[in-house]
């Protein structure tokens, strides 16, 4: 856990995670352009909004990973209850790299399965 000291150097060093991990995912599953920029900033963009980029929290003056009342874990806000079959929970709660991987393929499958057949349909 960053100190309010290490905010300046926590940001880009989060930053540059995250899109190593957008650019790791895309090797792995190639997706056509625009999808691909699209996605290259969909994955730091849902971290931020799920976890303001937080791993772990204070609790009780205990050091614990980021967690919400709908059993969803860590930076990407993994659902336990949804992925707990695909994923290893305890990974996605206490390693901040697994974590951001596995919010990248959720993130992946979502915008193969769902968001570009609807952009190709629709147009839009």
């Amino acid at each position: 856990m960053p100190t309010r000291d290490e905010l300046a150097s926590y940001e880009p060093r989060i930053a540059d995670l995250l899109q190593q991990t957008a650019a790791g995912e895309l090797q792995r599953v190639s997706i056509a352009a625009p999808y691909d920029r699209i996605y290259r900033n969909i994955v730091p963009t849902t971290a931020l909004i799920e976890s303001c980029w937080r791993q772990y929290v204070v609790k009780n003056g205990k050091v614990t990973y980021l967690r919400s009342q709908a059993s969803s874990d860590g930076m990407m806000q993994i659902n336990e209850r949804v992925w707990g079959g695909f994923y290893d929970i305890e990974r996605v709660r206490w390693d901040t790299a697994y974590n951001m991987r596995a919010g990248a393929q959720i993130l992946m499958r979502y915008l193969n399965d769902y968001a570009i057949p609807y952009a190709q349909k629709t147009g839009k």
